[in-house]
């Protein structure tokens, strides 16, 4: 039977697929960072010219921007499903996408295609749970990329050269950085596949020069413009033996961040270390040809060696963590897998479907929680300038990450009005501030509570929306506090009102 009509790989990805499906639809909020971020911007855009919303006096599109991918994809859906529900089917089209890459890669490079069932659980990683909604499309693009240029360099015709340049453009619509990763590894791919090209062939390459013809305007200003990077290289090599302490961290963390963010989340470090023993062995033995290690080593030594931020993109070197699968899988060679077929294939679909079991379990355990937001911004009117409070941001249903940072954001994405830390500060976003409208809080003041100046900040606001463990009214707003009252308060989540 051919691979690629296996009924048992077909029934396995439906079940898979099915279960991701109520992992997003099931529950109300992803645990998803920046989400409620993204489902503001997605909103404004929507919503920009309905005066109910008061956008337009803030608001306007950065028609200049080229990560438009995610919200391009939700809009039609708006209507239907709502800002936050056009968005998870985003998260839903990204995780098919993620499979589909995979199982391309591998009929690709002759390998079994069930390895593609990992790429259910591994879209749901560090991007996920910090919200780069964005970078999750771009992963798969990448793969595919490698992918398309494997094909190319075998079958030099305008048809695999006009879908590798399509591929590496809708890469530039996510990332910036997905796209210099998908353009430099999928020319290396190609080069050392097909050999290196006479000066007679060099117009076989078109397809990566059109994307970068294209792209290289936008970069190049970005570049020029962008917000110099606070955080210096963790380690590089000239700072051994004392480096080696910083990479050896990052190593312990990488199969966390496969499933989730750090060490803290024990049960997410022991399936990441499951699932790539399970890839290895699942695999054919190591390629020796150079370049079918390209991705693999991009992805390994970016992991390693990149700094935290660069041009005030942050957390850029987890990342990198996504691509390291894939990667094992492009230099994968054609000799037999250790593990048998059935014992592999039973691990392969036993993997994946074991961890969405714990991921449904926690996402009900987090949205319990996370109804509380519901009902404290229940009765709050629209349009009010408010400032967000967050001093726990952290749930216990998900380890370490901070996922109620940003939650204000979906009172702006349902109500309207003005947000005190929103993602139209930024250059590179689709909905950004009109000139002269005031940002609000200061960079990264959203990560320090205790930084609140309730002199500077109440005559600013209307409403504060502020999650804590208890009544923080009369301390944080001090001589101030005659003029604010509290308005409600369910859980963790405390909203006030100024007089």
């Amino acid at each position: 039977m051919n691979r690629t009509q296996d009924p048992s790989l077909l029934i396995s990805a439906t079940v898979l697929t099915a279960g991701v499906i109520f992992l997003l639809f099931g529950f109300r909020y992803p645990p998803s960072v920046d989400f409620p971020q993204h489902v503001a911007q997605l909103s404004a855009w929507v919503h920009l010219s309905d005066p109910s919303y008061g956008f337009a006096q803030q608001f306007e599109v950065n028609r200049t921007t080229p990560y438009l991918l995610s919200y391009i994809l939700a809009r039609p859906f708006v209507s239907w499903l709502g800002a936050l529900g056009a968005l998870k089917l985003v998260v839903l089209f990204a995780t098919l996408a993620n499979v589909g890459a995979f199982a391309f890669l591998l009929l690709t490079v002759e390998q079994d295609p069930w390895v593609s069932l990992l790429g259910f659980p591994l879209t749901f990683g560090f991007c996920f749970y910090y919200g780069f909604v964005n970078f999750l499309l771009a992963t798969p693009l990448i793969v595919a990329a490698v992918a398309l240029a494997l094909r190319y360099a075998r079958q030099t015709r305008w048809q695999e050269g006009l879908c590798v340049a399509g591929v590496l453009g809708a890469t530039l619509l996510t990332h910036g950085l997905a796209f210099g990763v998908a353009i430099l590894v999928a020319f290396l791919v190609y080069v050392g596949e097909k050999g290196p090209p006479r000066w007679s062939s060099l117009r076989s390459l078109w397809p990566w020069v059109a994307p970068t013809l294209v792209a290289a305007p936008w970069l190049l200003a970005f570049g020029s413009t962008g917000v110099s990077s606070a955080h210096p290289y963790q380690w590089a090599p000239r700072d051994l033996p004392g480096g080696l302490t910083h990479a050896w961290n990052r190593c312990l963390d990488l199969p966390a961040n496969l499933l989730s963010i750090g060490q803290g989340d024990v049960a997410a470090s022991a399936f990441g270390v499951c699932l790539i023993v399970v890839a290895a062995l699942s695999l054919g033995r190591y390629s020796s040809s150079w370049h079918r290690w390209a991705l693999y080593s991009v992805a390994v030594w970016a992991y390693l060696l990149s700094p935290f931020e660069v041009l005030g993109v942050a957390f850029v070197y987890e990342r990198f963590a996504a691509l390291v699968i894939p990667g094992m899988i492009l230099l994968a060679g054609p000799s037999t897998p250790v593990l048998g077929q059935r014992t592999r294939r039973l691990l392969l679909a036993l993997l994946p479907l074991a961890w969405l079991a714990i991921l449904l379990v926690r996402e009900r355990a987090f949205n319990l929680d996370a109804k509380d937001f519901d009902e404290a911004i229940a009765d709050l009117p629209a349009r009010l300038r408010v400032r967000p409070l967050i001093t726990v941001s952290t749930t216990r249903a998900f380890p370490d990450v901070p996922v109620y940072l940003h939650f204000p954001a979906y009172y702006q994405a349902q109500k309207g009005g003005y947000l005190g830390y929103s993602f139209a500060r930024y250059p590179v976003t689709l909905m950004r501030y009109r000139p002269g409208v005031d940002p609000g809080m200061a960079e990264d003041e959203e990560w320090k509570p205790q930084l609140f100046n309730a002199s500077r900040d109440v005559p600013r606001y209307e409403c504060f929306i502020v999650r804590a463990e208890r009544d923080l009214g009369p301390t944080i707003f001090g001589a101030a506090a005659p003029t604010v009252r509290l308005v409600a308060h369910a859980g963790a989540w405390w909203v006030y009102r100024t007089s």
